[in-house]
Parts: structure tokens; sequence; C-alpha cells
């Protein structure tokens, strides 16, 4: 059976991605064929609805995995970016555990968490409702984004949050709020590095 992309991340594996802001199927299609572990689809600075995203990840099919990258917090972006069924979710600009609290709630059905339930490709459109929400507790990569000091200083509270996957280091926002913007060389703003608790699932 194959690994999910949480697996995975949990088993510290080296995955090889690349980001999707294009539109077009055609493009995530072939992009998927081509070795990556995963596509990170992203809906926070690229241009995509998400109808356009659902088909993005459609088009990547078993191929790869699939996360995309929510424009913010609210629950409206995460639960419909979640029902487009993907298997993992990127959320932008956590900077205190109660963010991440809040987040891996609105990711989880209850009992675990508060999101709410729809009929949508994710739960195969109301013909696969109980298997879905299990699936999903089970397996969807709750991935957060650190991009700011105040996430910094906060770094071991929000990695104690039970359920995050992984959190990813956002350079070029962290090396704004430090006042340097852009000198994402320099050793404060660090590199984009992956911080990942295999103890923390």
């Amino acid at each position: 059976m194959k690994q999910t992309l949480k697996e995975r991340l949990l088993n510290l594996e080296t995955l090889i991605g690349t980001v999707v802001t294009i539109g077009a199927p055609e493009v995530t299609d072939i992009l998927s064929r081509l070795g990556f572990d995963f596509l990170w689809i992203d809906a926070e600075h690229g241009p995509l609805s998400l109808a356009q995203a659902q088909m993005l990840v459609q088009a990547a099919g078993e191929r790869c995995h699939t996360i995309i990258r929510v424009p913010g917090q609210e629950e409206a972006w995460i639960k419909k970016t979640l029902d487009i069924g993907c298997e993992g979710i990127l959320v932008p600009h956590v900077n205190t555990a109660e963010q991440a609290r809040r987040i891996v709630e609105l990711c989880l059905y209850p009992p675990t968490g508060t999101r709410s339930l729809g009929a949508a490709r994710a739960q195969g459109y109301g013909l696969d409702l109980p298997q879905g929400i299990r699936r999903a507790n089970e397996h969807t990569a709750i991935i957060l984004q650190a991009e700011h000091i105040d996430a910094v200083e906060n770094i071991e509270a929000i990695l104690s949050v039970e359920g995050i996957t992984a959190v990813l280091i956002g350079p070029y926002d962290l090396s704004g709020s430090l006042g340097i913007p852009g000198q994402v060389d320099d050793p404060v703003a660090g590199s984009g590095e992956v911080i990942v608790d295999p103890d923390n699932n």
C-alpha cells in the first residue's frame, strides 16, 4: 500500500517537490509525471481559485502527493480546501501555539476536531462518508508556515501542539519581519528549512 504524505514526512524521508501557480491542468499533469514526490499548489500567492486547485489535484492523480497552501487561517478556506481532496494543507503566518491548535481543530473531524462535514470530492461526494472521515483524520498532513519573528520566538510552543505534521520556515517574510527584507542568506533569516517532529502526530 502506498504511503501517505503524512507518513512519509513523519518518517523523515527526504521529499522533493515544486510549486504550482499556473491554473492549467496540463502543467500539473506533466509535473506529476517527472518524478516529484509532491506538488505544492499555491492558492496564497498564486492566482488560483478553489475550482482551479481541485482540477490541479485531479490532474496529479495518484502519481504524486498534493499540498495546497491556503490564503489564510479562516475556517472557510481550510474546510473548502480540504474538501477538494488534497493530501496536505499548508497554512501561512502561524505565529502562536493558539493559532496552531485552532488550525488543527479546523482540519480534523469530530470528535478530534471541529471540521464541518460536507459532501465534496474528499468524501466521494457523499458516497464515502464514514471512510472519508476516518481517512482525513488519520492521513491529512497539517503543515504550518513559520515566517515571522513571533513564530521563531514561539516555535517550541507551536511544535508542541498535537496534530501538527510539519512546520515550514518562510525565509522571505521572516527576513521582512527582521527588518532585512529579501536578505534570506542572512544567518538570522534561515533558508526555508522544514521542521518535522515524528513524535507529534
